[in-house]
């Protein structure tokens, strides 16, 4: 009966150890996701806009991606 206390014991300890750890990684990775596919959603909507379009929002197609991460410099 005490092999079988201290088998439990090890394995609660190990697998507690884990666990903080393990949904914060998957909350940093899904939050990554979210605005990866956040930002590949806008860019294709962006392109689809013809340049006149564009400058008037104060874009240039070549800066597109850019200022979607980064943000636009004013």
């Amino acid at each position: 009966m005490s092999s079988t206390m201290i088998c439990n014991a090890s394995t609660t300890r190990t697998t507690g150890s884990f666990t903080p750890r393990v949904p914060a990684l998957l909350v940093r990775f899904s939050a990554f996701l979210a605005k990866e596919i956040r930002i590949r959603r806008d860019m294709r909507l962006l392109a689809s806009f013809d340049d006149a379009a564009l400058c008037d929002i104060g874009l240039a197609r070549g800066g597109l991606e850019d200022a979607l991460r980064n943000g636009r410099c004013r």
